[in-house]
C-alpha cells in the first residue's frame, strides 16, 4: 500500500467519541480486563440499547477504560462482549455436596447424640461468658453449636441459669444470646453414642475432622489437651454410657471420675481450646478465611463479582467497592451504596452495613447486626449495633449491644508494644497477662450500651449490661453505669437492664419475655463470671 492510500483509509476513520461523560454510559458486569485493549477485526459488540449509528465501523480501533466495581467502559458506550460459558457458569450456584463424607450404615447424624459441657475453666473467658454459654461464642463465622450440628444432635449442657433460659426461649425462637433454643438434656435417648465435646473448643475444620474420626472409630475414647478434657466418645455398654453421665452433667464436675470406665485415652498436642478472653480475637483471626471458604465451596452463594459472593436474598448495591475478597453475604442482608469491603469478611443473615462503611479484613458480622464506620477483625455477636461513624478493631462485641456515634476503640499501643491485661488482687497488687498481640481492642460483653464519642483503651473488658461513656477504663465491672451517680458512677438493676433490652428487642421485631429478667436477675444475683477474670481466684460452679 502507498502512502498516500494509507492516509486516505486512516482519515476515513471518524474520530473517538468523547462526546459523553463515562458516568451516563450503560455498562454490564464482565470479568477482569486490561485498562486498554484493542477490538479484534470484526467491529465491536454494541449494547442492546444503543441506537444503530452508534455501532463502530469494521475494523475500528477502540480504548476500554476499567471503570469501578470491575465494570469496563467504551467510548462509544457500547457494552463489552458477554461472558464467556465458563464465567456464567461461576455466577450460577453449584449443587451442593455433602456436608461430609460417611462410611455407609455410620452417619452420626442417625447414630450419634453430641453433650457440651462447661468445665471450670470457662469461667476465665471472663466478659464475654457472662451472658452466654462459651459454646455459642462466634469464632470464625461460626459457633461450636453450629460446627457440630453436622455431626448429630446436639445438647449443650451449660450453667443452670442459661439451661432454664434456653428451654423458656422456645416460644420465641431465639435466645438471649441470639441462637435458637437447643435439644433438652432431658431428652436423650438411652444406649446410644455420645460424643461429649468441651465448651472451649475452637470451632475450626481441623477439630470437626478430628471428631469424625473419634466418631467412626467404633470404640470409646477420651482425649485431652493442656490437662483437661478436650472430647470424648461413649459407647453403650461403656462404664461411662448412661445414668453415670448425667450426674457428671447436672454436678458439672470432674470429667475423669466421670469417664472412669474409658477404654483409651488419647493425648490431642493439635487440639485447641479457649483460655484466656484474648483467644477468643486470635482464634477468630486465624479461622474465618477458612470458614469463609467451606461456606463458598458448598455452592450455595452466586459470585455476584469477583469476590463477592451472595446468597440468594442478599442485596448489595452496585456502588458497593470489594477490593479483594473473599466476602460473603448471607441471604436477607443489605449493604448500601458507598461501602467498601475488603476480605475476608462475613455479613450474617438479615444483617446490614450502612453506607460509607469501611468493613476491613476479618470482620464478621453476626445476624441481624447494624454497622457503620469504620470496623477491623472483629466480631459482632448477633443483634449487635454499631451504625454510626468510630473505629472499632480487633474486638468482640456481644450481642444487644448498641455502640453509639463515635465509639472509637484503640488497638495499637503509642509504644507499639504487646497489649497486656491486668487484674487486681485482694492483696492490693495485680496480676497480668501477656497476651502476646500487638493489636487488641475491647472485649465487650452482651447488653453493652456506649454514649456518643465513647473512647475505649486496648484490651478494655466491658461487664454485661453495662453503660460507659467518656474515657473508659481498661475494666468495668457488670451492670455499672457511669453516665448517672456522679464521678463514681452507679450501678444498674437488672430491671432497668430488662427494660432497655425489651425495647431493643421491638425495634428488631423480637418480643421479650419474662425469663429475660429472670435471667439478668439471677446472673446479678449470683455473681458474673466476669469477677473470675485471668488473675483472678476463679469460682465454683456459682449459677
Amino acid at each position: 500500500m502507498r502512502a498516500t492510500d494509507f492516509e486516505s483509509a486512516a482519515s476515513a476513520i471518524p474520530p473517538l467519541r468523547r462526546d459523553r461523560p463515562l458516568g451516563r454510559q450503560r455498562t454490564r458486569k464482565t470479568s477482569r480486563l486490561p485498562v486498554f485493549q484493542e477490538r479484534p477485526h470484526g467491529g465491536a459488540r454494541r449494547s442492546r440499547d444503543s441506537p444503530p449509528e452508534a455501532r463502530p465501523s469494521r475494523g475500528r480501533r477502540e480504548e476500554v477504560f476499567a471503570g469501578p466495581l470491575h465494570r469496563c467502559y467504551t467510548n462509544d458506550g457500547s457494552a463489552l462482549p458477554r461472558p464467556s460459558p465458563r464465567h456464567r457458569a461461576r455466577l450460577r450456584p453449584r449443587r451442593p455436596h455433602p456436608p461430609f463424607r460417611t462410611i455407609p450404615g455410620t452417619d452420626p447424624r442417625q447414630s450419634m447424640h453430641v453433650v457440651v459441657f462447661e468445665d471450670h475453666a470457662v469461667e476465665r473467658l471472663g466478659v464475654l461468658v457472662a451472658a452466654r454459654p462459651a459454646c455459642a461464642l462466634t469464632v470464625g463465622t461460626t459457633t461450636l453449636v453450629g460446627m457440630l450440628d453436622t455431626l448429630g444432635v446436639v445438647r449443650p449442657v451449660p450453667r443452670r441459669a442459661f439451661e432454664a433460659h434456653a428451654a423458656s426461649s422456645r416460644s420465641r425462637g431465639v435466645t438471649l444470646w441470639g441462637m435458637p433454643p437447643w435439644h433438652p438434656y432431658d431428652d436423650l435417648p438411652r444406649d446410644t453414642p455420645v460424643l461429649a465435646v468441651n465448651a472451649r473448643l475452637v470451632p475450626t475444620a481441623r477439630h470437626l475432622a478430628f471428631l469424625r474420626t473419634l466418631i467412626t472409630s467404633g470404640r470409646s475414647t477420651v482425649v485431652t489437651a493442656d490437662g483437661v478434657v478436650a472430647a470424648a466418645v461413649v459407647l453403650p455398654g461403656s462404664a461411662a454410657a448412661g445414668d453415670p453421665l448425667r450426674p457428671f452433667l447436672e454436678r458439672r464436675s470432674d470429667v475423669a471420675h466421670v469417664l472412669a470406665g474409658r477404654d483409651t485415652t488419647e493425648r490431642g498436642d493439635e487440639i485447641r481450646l479457649l483460655v484466656d478472653p484474648h483467644d477468643v480475637v486470635t482464634e477468630h483471626e486465624r479461622a474465618i478465611e477458612g470458614d469463609l471458604a467451606a461456606r463458598i465451596d458448598a455452592g450455595r452463594y452466586a459470585e455476584e463479582r469477583p469476590g463477592l459472593h451472595v446468597a440468594p436474598g442478599g442485596h448489595v448495591d452496585r456502588l458497593v467497592a470489594v477490593r479483594r475478597g473473599p466476602v460473603v453475604v448471607e441471604s436477607g442482608a443489605e449493604i448500601g451504596p458507598f461501602v467498601c469491603l475488603d476480605g475476608p469478611v462475613w455479613v450474617g443473615p438479615h444483617a446490614r452495613i450502612n453506607p460509607h462503611a469501611w468493613i476491613r479484613p476479618g470482620t464478621s458480622i453476626g445476624r441481624g447486626c447494624r454497622v457503620g464506620g469504620e470496623v477491623e477483625a472483629t466480631v459482632f455477636e448477633p443483634f449487635a449495633n454499631k451504625p454510626h461513624e468510630g473505629f472499632v478493631g480487633h474486638s468482640h462485641v456481644g450481642s444487644w449491644v448498641n455502640l453509639a456515634a463515635g465509639t472509637i476503640t484503640g488497638n495499637l499501643k503509642s509504644t507499639y508494644g504487646e497489649v497486656r491485661l491486668h487484674d487486681p488482687r485482694p492483696d492490693g497488687s495485680r496480676s497480668t497477662v501477656h497476651t502476646g498481640r500487638q493489636f487488641l481492642g475491647a472485649l465487650v460483653g452482651d447488653l453493652v450500651r456506649s454514649a456518643v464519642g465513647t473512647l475505649l483503651p486496648c484490651g478494655a473488658r466491658i461487664g454485661m449490661a453495662a453503660t460507659i461513656g467518656g474515657s473508659v477504663p481498661d475494666r468495668v465491672p457488670p451492670f455499672f453505669n457511669m453516665l448517672v451517680g456522679g464521678p463514681g458512677g452507679s450501678q444498674s438493676t437488672p430491671d432497668q437492664a430488662a427494660t432497655i433490652l425489651s425495647r431493643m428487642m421491638a425495634r428488631r421485631g423480637v418480643p421479650s419475655l419474662p425469663t429475660d429478667l429472670v435471667l439478668l436477675t439471677e446472673l446479678a444475683r449470683a455473681g458474673s463470671p466476669a469477677a473470675s477474670e485471668p488473675g483472678a481466684t476463679p469460682k465454683s460452679d456459682a449459677i
